[in-house]
């Protein structure tokens, strides 16, 4: 009779541990080749258009993070005899300077028309600008500094505004946390613009979440991916680290700290953000800070589409925040 091999547990263990470290290490790999891909989308190329319906403007260039990145957009002055400040647009992941394809000149116009110059540029990777990892907020932020820095070598005397659509937000607020309360002394004293937070006298938001993970998440929600549970989280933090182990920033702090006035609006069944995370957002908001916030919410379903579905409403509110923090 043959005797039977002795049950080992120790060896079952073992196995089920490889096992499990080989899943993860699977998971892991795939998470970077996602993120990569989500990281890398094909530029956006600007749609065809005719020099005279965007209006007056100006083709200008500036750089970005350390002189890596060449960014391309346009300037379009004030239509009024004073100017009441700039407004730089910070477009929507996957996008360029024209958010809304050829009708962003609607936009342009409305804004120049109320008194405000207009900076539209294209960010890393979009449009006409360079090519380069765009990690949602968590590297193009640098882009937004850029921006504000040129806006304020050209316009020194006047309020910044900064403008962001949908993952733009992200960049805005990802910025925010980098820049100082206040003026540097010393930077002041070289050649360098310096920038801080005091220099930007408000913030509107077009379709905003509470953090860039919840901008990832949101469209790893919408992918064909399995096991989603694992990827959201391990896809942002493989975009972090892309990103040189980047944070992620709650955005409904710094929304509350900042002393600026602060404008939101989104479409009452937007299809892509979690409609929990947006509520929280526009309640706490409302609740802790309504003196200094307009919000508005407009009949719809697209994905920062109040623009160009409910155009009327959107600029009804938007002219009067405007109009009432920086004049008639």
């Amino acid at each position: 009779m043959q005797q039977g091999k002795n049950f080992n547990p120790l060896f079952v263990l073992a196995a089920l541990l490889v096992l499990i470290l080989l899943a993860v290490v699977l998971l892991g790999a795939v998470s970077f080749i996602r993120a990569d891909r989500m990281m890398n989308l094909p530029a956006t190329p600007l749609d065809p258009f005719a020099a005279n319906i965007i209006g007056k403007h100006q083709n200008i260039s500036f750089r970005s993070s350390q002189d890596q990145f060449k960014l391309n957009g346009w300037w379009l002055p004030h239509q009024t005899q004073t100017s009441k400040g700039t407004i730089i647009l910070i477009h929507d992941r996957g996008k360029n300077r024209l958010q809304f394809g050829l009708k962003t000149h609607q936009l342009y116009d409305f804004f120049t028309e109320e008194g405000f110059n207009v900076l539209s540029f294209d960010q890393r990777g979009s449009g006409e600008s360079s090519s380069g990892l765009h990690a949602y907020g968590y590297n193009v932020y640098e882009d937004v500094l850029a921006a504000l820095k040129y806006a304020k070598s050209r316009t020194p005397k006047t309020p910044l505004i900064l403008m962001g659509f949908g993952a733009g937000n992200s960049a805005i607020w990802q910025a925010w946390s980098q820049l100082p309360v206040q003026d540097d002394v010393e930077s002041n004293e070289s050649d360098e613009i310096a920038i801080s937070r005091q220099d930007i006298s408000a913030i509107i938001m077009d379709t905003p979440v509470r953090s860039t993970e919840d901008c990832i998440i949101s469209d790893i929600n919408l992918s064909q991916l399995p096991a989603k549970w694992f990827f959201r989280w391990s896809i942002p933090l493989a975009m972090r680290l892309s990103a040189g182990n980047a944070k992620n920033v709650d955005f409904l702090e710094s929304i509350l700290d900042a002393p600026c006035p602060i404008y939101l609006t989104i479409n009452r069944l937007d299809q892509v953000y979690a409609q929990d995370n947006t509520k929280i957002l526009f309640n706490e908001i409302e609740r802790l800070r309504s003196s200094t916030s307009s919000l508005t919410i407009t009949e719809g379903s697209g994905h920062v589409t109040g623009w160009l579905d409910n155009q009327g409403v959107y600029k009804d509110s938007l002219r009067e925040f405007l109009r009432f923090w920086f004049g008639d």
